[in-house]
């Protein structure tokens, strides 16, 4: 009966879940968002909440645009990219002392001068989150305008006129690229025709989208003769109202048909970076954080189970030992052993004849007789042996014997007997009994 393998279905158990791991991996990395560890009802681009910016995030990855974010404090953009910063919170007012007598502003973000594109989408509302559900609104405020205009007097030119309308307005706009599109939503707020600033989207004295061009003294420490800064002048793109772009407006009116000619055509960009620093800070979690969200998890699970078998193979064994069968004491085990064995090779006469003639040269080796001569003379000298030390077993008979059973097909269980008497004999000549 064949012994039955123990543990075997837990190693397939093991190697089911280690496949299904690699499935379930390789399929949510094509929508790794749908397991964001962020959940959020604020003014950012993980929030599904109406001030959110999601929808957006998501709009513009199905428009052929590359969409990330940002949350790390070094980051790489080239002429083909725009930052956005949705909505930062008006800066607290910090007093820097410089002298006895000046004072000034902290800015909530540092953006110097970058090789591609800033668009800054004014505040407007304020979510309160649901006490229950954090990542669903319970309220929605109107912020004054004072804080919209401290909100971006960090960016824009502080003479610049912020306006908001009493109800619902819908207005049909031109645009830099040439194209009339409407604009509708309550309580639109707009730039009341800005100073030193070029309309992208407006109509008359209304603009809802301005580029403004922001001044940077730049001082040469190469040139030790340089005495002058240079000027460089970096544009900046301002969104008036978020309603225009947030997950409430952007369905409405050309609000969407409006934020992809803007950044296909006006700004001419490929890739969009969201700056989730300004809602979340910065990102600086350790690398055991990292191992145990997701998706890393899944790899790291995986190369746990990994571990475990490599560990399990190079083992010599696992799980307890199993216990060896007791060895034959009686006679009648040894003879069934030996008829087994003889057996074996299916042709048991000729390996009988084969044990005869290993016990013959073992008997002539213990005792210095010489084998390099004859058979005839080897077994004279042996029998002559067997007489003087008073065997039993008569050595001329045990080999007409042997040859006898090579000539004749007697049952197995004369070959045994036949081996037997061999053995016996054996033991005669080499201990005496």
């Amino acid at each position: 009966m064949t012994p039955r393998v123990q543990g075997s279905a837990g190693v397939w158990w093991a190697v089911a879940l280690v496949a299904v791991s690699m499935v379930l991996a390789l399929a949510l990395s094509a929508h790794p968002e749908r397991l964001e560890a962020v959940r959020s009802a604020d003014t950012d681009s993980y929030s599904y909440s109406l001030i959110g910016y999601r929808g957006l995030h998501a709009f513009l990855e199905r428009s052929g645009f590359e969409v990330s974010r940002v949350r790390v404090r070094h980051w790489y953009g080239d002429t083909g990219t725009v930052l956005v910063i949705a909505e930062p919170d008006a800066p607290p007012v910090g007093r820097v002392v410089k002298d006895s007598t000046d004072t000034d502003e902290k800015s909530p973000i540092d953006v110097g001068p970058m090789p591609g594109e800033l668009a800054l989408v004014l505040p407007k509302w304020r979510g309160v989150p649901d006490e229950r559900t954090p990542a669903w609104l319970h309220e929605m405020k109107l912020l004054p305008l004072a804080d919209v205009a401290r909100a971006g007097s960090a960016y824009i030119h502080p003479l610049t006129t912020l306006v908001r309308g009493g109800g619902t307005d819908s207005l049909r706009c031109a645009t830099a690229w040439g194209e009339s599109l409407t604009v509708a939503a309550p309580r639109l707020q707009w730039l009341k025709a800005p100073p030193r600033a070029v309309p992208i989207v407006w109509r008359d004295s209304i603009v809802i989208v301005a580029r403004f061009e922001r001044e940077f003294r730049m001082f040469d420490w190469d040139d030790e003769d340089a005495d002058t800064l240079e000027t460089v002048l970096d544009p900046l793109y301002v969104i008036s109202d978020p309603d225009l772009l947030n997950n409430r407006g952007l369905a409405r009116a050309d609000h969407a048909r409006l934020v992809r000619r803007l950044f296909a055509e006006e700004l001419a960009v490929h890739r969009v970076l969201f700056d989730e620093r300004i809602h979340h800070g910065l990102l600086s979690r350790s690398l055991a954080a990292e191992l145990l969200g997701f998706p890393l998890v899944l790899l790291f699970a995986q190369a746990i189970v990994l571990l475990v078998f490599l560990a399990w193979a190079s083992s010599a064994r696992f799980g307890a030992p199993t216990a060896l069968a007791p060895r034959p004491t009686s006679g009648a085990a040894l003879v069934d052993t030996a008829a087994e064995l003889l057996s074996a090779a299916g042709i048991p006469a000729l390996t009988l004849q084969i044990y005869w003639e290993q016990v013959l040269r073992e008997v002539a080796g213990r005792y210095g007789i010489g084998t390099a001569g004859t058979r005839r003379r080897l077994l004279a000298d042996v029998a002559e042996l067997s007489r003087a030390r008073g065997a039993q077993a008569d050595v001329r008979t045990l080999e007409e014997d042997v040859e006898r059973l090579q000539r004749t097909t007697e049952h197995r269980d004369v070959v045994v007997h036949t081996a037997r008497r061999i053995h016996g004999w054996y033991r005669e000549m080499i201990h005496g009994r």
